[in-house]
Parts: C-alpha cells; sequence; structure tokens
C-alpha cells in the first residue's frame, strides 16, 4: 500500500507541475506545436522530432570533474562593494558611419552599427525567476529600463534560460522592435506572452535573414541547452549568431562550450570586426556548455576577430568562481597570447571606430573586493 501511494504521488507531481507551471508561472513561456515541430524536423537537422541536440554527444553536467586550477581570483563569488555603473551614452538615432556597444551586463547588450539599433539579450528585471519575489538576484543593478532604450531595429534572443530571455521585458518591448530573430522554438514563448508575433522569425543553424534595411543575421551554431521549466528541456534551440551590417561582421557568442564549430563558422563567415565572447559561470562539472575564459579567448582567434569583449559576467552569480576570476583570465590569456580586446564598465557606451580604445582597457575591477 505504501508503494502504490509513493507511486501515485509521484505521478501527480509529474502531472500537476507542468499544469502549475503553465496556468501560474506565466514567465515559464510556451511550448512548441505539433506543427513547429514538424517544421524544425524539415529545416533542422539536429532536431529529432522531440528535442535538439548539440553536434557532439556532450553531458551538460558530470559530477567528478576535479578542481579548476586555473583561477586567477580569490575574491567572493559576489563582489562586497557595488560595481562602477555608468550612464549610457548611445544615440537614439546614431548615424550611418556609428558603430558603437553598450554593455547592461551579463550578455545584455547595445550594438549601434550603420545606422540601426540591435539588441542583444536583454535581461533587465532583478532576479532570474519565472516570478519577481524569488530566484538569482542582480549585485549589479541595469544601467537602463526599456522605457531608456532607442527604437530597436532588430532584437536577437540566443536561446531560452532566464538569463538570457527575459519575461517582463518581452512583456514590455515589443511596440518599441521592429524585428526580432530567435532560435527555433524560442518563438513559442514569445507567442505565449502575447508578443506581436508578426514582428519575429525563426532560424535553423546555419539559416541567414536579409531585412529590407540591410541587416544580415545568421544564425550559427553553439554547444549548450535549452529550458526553462523542470520539463521540456531542449525543446528550444539555442544559436551563436552573425551580424552584417554597413561593411562589419560581428559575432554574438550567445552561450556555449568551446568546439568546433568556431572553426566551420570561420571558414563560412571569414574574419570578424568585433565578438562578444562569453567568459563567465564556468565550472569543470559543466564544461561541455559553458566556455572557460581561456577559451572564449581561443574562440576569438579561431574567429578571426579583430577586437573582442568578455561578457556573461558583472550580473549574476551562476558559478562559484570569484566574481572576477573570468574577465581576469580572459584579459590575462588575451594579452599572453597577442588579442585586443575591451573591458568596459557596465553601461558604458563604446565607440569602436576610435583607433585608442586605452580608455576601455582599463582593469577597473582589480579595484574592487
Amino acid at each position: 500500500m505504501k508503494k502504490i501511494m509513493i507511486l501515485i504521488i509521484a505521478v501527480l507531481l509529474v502531472v500537476t507541475f507542468p499544469l502549475y507551471a503553465v496556468f501560474f508561472l506565466p514567465g515559464v513561456g510556451g511550448k512548441p506545436t505539433k506543427e513547429d515541430r514538424a517544421d524544425y524536423a524539415r529545416r533542422a537537422p539536429n532536431f529529432d522530432g522531440k528535442a535538439f541536440h548539440n553536434e557532439e554527444e556532450v553531458a551538460v553536467m558530470v559530477k567528478d570533474a576535479g578542481e579548476d586550477e586555473n583561477t586567477a581570483s580569490t575574491k567572493d563569488v559576489r563582489p562586497k562593494t557595488a560595481l562602477p555603473v555608468m550612464e549610457p551614452t548611445f544615440s537614439a538615432t546614431p548615424a550611418e558611419d556609428d558603430f558603437t556597444v553598450t554593455w547592461f551586463g551579463h550578455s545584455s547588450l547595445l550594438v549601434q552599427v550603420a545606422g540601426k539599433n540591435i539588441l542583444l539579450d536583454p535581461v533587465f528585471s532583478e532576479k532570474l525567476s519565472p516570478v519577481s519575489w524569488i530566484g538569482i538576484g542582480r549585485f549589479t543593478p541595469c544601467p537602463v529600463t526599456v522605457s531608456d532604450l532607442p527604437e530597436i531595429d532588430l532584437m536577437i534572443l540566443s536561446h531560452d534560460h532566464y538569463d538570457h530571455l527575459d519575461y517582463k521585458v518581452m512583456k514590455e518591448i515589443s511596440a518599441k522592435v521592429k524585428r526580432v530573430i530567435v532560435p527555433l522554438g524560442v518563438e513559442a514563448h514569445l507567442r505565449k506572452w502575447k508578443f506581436d508575433m508578426d514582428k519575429v522569425e525563426n532560424l535553423a543553424w546555419w539559416e541567414e535573414s536579409v531585412g529590407e534595411d540591410g541587416l544580415t543575421v545568421a544564425c550559427t551554431p553553439a554547444q549548450h541547452f535549452s529550458g526553462r521549466w523542470l520539463t521540456g528541456r531542449n525543446q528550444t534551440l539555442w544559436a551563436s549568431w552573425v551580424l552584417k551590417a554597413g561593411g562589419k561582421q560581428i559575432f554574438y557568442n550567445g552561450d556555449s562550450g568551446f568546439a568546433s564549430h568556431y572553426e566551420r563558422i570561420h571558414e563560412k563567415y571569414g574574419d570578424f570586426d568585433f565578438a562578444l565572447m562569453e567568459c563567465g559561470q564556468y565550472n569543470k562539472r559543466w564544461a561541455s556548455i559553458h566556455s572557460f575564459p581561456e577559451e572564449g579567448g581561443d574562440a576569438m582567434k579561431i574567429l578571426g576577430a579583430h577586437l573582442a569583449m568578455p561578457i556573461h559576467w558583472g550580473a549574476f552569480v551562476l558559478a562559484r568562481h570569484a566574481w572576477d576570476d573570468s574577465v581576469e583570465r580572459f584579459s590575462r590569456h588575451a594579452e599572453e597570447t597577442g588579442l585586443n580586446f575591451i573591458t568596459p564598465k557596465i553601461g558604458e557606451t563604446v565607440d569602436l571606430t576610435q583607433e585608442n580604445l586605452s580608455q576601455f582597457q582599463e582593469k577597473w575591477w582589480r579595484e574592487i573586493e
């Protein structure tokens, strides 16, 4: 009798948890339909009809991986004092020859190029969670709100994890965005949240979208995973991105472990003017799906990036390394291997057309405990 009761409880949990998420946690998002999945199967070789897969078979997490012996910082996982947050100086209407980047912390950025405003993974909420009252909180405030942003010509979402896809932002930003591009499946979340779906386009790896405004976007592979709840893992795709505009070529890493896809991306698209490279929230237990800082630098070199910026740090604690270990290691490795990079403060707008970027290469984090 006891075993039967345990089985009944287990079944009820399996059934009610997804239902609870659907009806009481709208921030969890939506699910692809049967028609969606049939479309994905036609377009994506890495979709098996139920879930997406990486190009190489990798474990999301392993039990016994040993210790990371390359740490560069002994600070806590959160800074003891506030990080400097600058007031952004981006233009609401960038000129055709403008080329700037503004970092809002973690992997949220505004790139301005060829007179266009391109928004990447905007996460402005205080907590990473389907609800506002619990979750992983910021240790650095976001320097902007949705209302502070200019009209967005293109918004790109790399995948559906909470630190890259913000339910609250998506509910507020639809009217301000002209065009949205997402990996296959992520559109199901936007549809659930009543986003204007006429603006949304989904792409499989190696598919491209050419806009009437001249912005070309290519969806390229990444080695990661997806999911926003206890069920439904890998029902949506994850991706890195190639952006072409005004004679500039930009690479956005999203989240990815270090793998051979960087070589194929370079083979197809050649060198990059600017690369935004993941460098934080790593651990040897999940080394296949997040890059160590040195790997971010190595990927930059493979991509032929003339300039790079380390991201995925400075706002949230998603791993147990020191809060500045990532940028310290990335900087050290880049300097040792002769790579050109910038490390602006959060909120700081960088004019990438300047020949001298030394003011954005200061190691400001060393002054903060």
